[in-house]
């Protein structure tokens, strides 16, 4: 994910950043479209693979909580001062939402075992996060037996990615019911083969509508022409 607009480039992790008026309209119809702004910081399980390798934190840290705690701390503080920038540069937008990502699963299963994400990280979370509302959790993958703990800990919203549709609309129930707003929905792998299909689109907006998701990308973009075609993609839907 990331805070960059289109005229500045597609990132390796883009969220959705764009200025699109056709959500004043999908809104008024009941369809909630996310085409603004999705801001992330990184997260401390990320931040921890990136120094020393995804290999090596899974084998040394990924095992027990105490080394994972061990070596999650030092990167509290780096974090939490980051999130206070970007919430602070998002403070005077409506649109804008925070995000702390961190991909613990992927669309093939939990990278990082859950009972150490809700042990050791979502603490973690709940310190850096104290006092600050509105944010934001990131994952690939399926993480819904993590949404009760995620919203006691005092996150608000969850960004849903490589998730199928076929599994979608019960994860997004989930996440409702656990408390937190739903983002996401249309792939990034879906917009490389084309505009999403108006099943999908009637599906997201059925989702929109009955179960509260706030229609946006996975924060896999990486092209323009997935761009563009994410552009289509809201047009579509503003719509049907």
């Amino acid at each position: 994910m990331s805070n960059r607009g289109p005229s500045e480039g597609v990132p390796s992790r883009s969220g959705l950043a764009l200025s699109w008026p056709a959500c004043g309209l999908a809104r008024r119809a009941g369809v909630a479209l996310r085409a603004d702004e999705l801001r992330a910081v990184e997260g401390l399980w990320g931040r921890l693979c990136a120094r020393v390798g995804w290999k090596e934190a899974l084998s040394v840290y990924g095992r027990d909580a105490e080394s994972l705690h061990a070596a999650i701390e030092p990167y509290q503080g780096a974090l939490a001062a980051e999130l206070e920038s970007c919430v602070a540069e998002s403070s005077g937008s409506d649109s804008a939402s925070v995000f702390i990502a961190d991909d613990v699963c992927s669309s093939q299963g939990w990278l990082l075992d859950p009972k150490l994400v809700a042990e050791v990280l979502v603490p973690a979370y709940a310190q850096v996060i104290s006092g600050i509302t509105g944010i934001g959790f990131h994952s690939d993958g399926d993480i819904s037996e993590l949404f009760v703990t995620l919203r006691k800990a005092g996150f608000q919203k969850v960004h849903l990615a490589s998730i199928g549709y076929t599994e979608l609309r019960a994860i997004v129930r989930r996440a409702t019911e656990s408390g937190l707003q739903p983002y996401g929905g249309i792939a990034a792998e879906t917009l490389s083969y084309g505009v999403p299909s108006e099943e999908i689109c009637r599906l997201l907006i059925g989702l929109s509508q009955d179960e509260g998701l706030v229609i946006s990308d996975d924060a896999g973009i990486t092209d323009q022409l997935q761009l563009k075609r994410l552009q289509e993609a809201f047009a579509i839907l503003t719509e049907l």
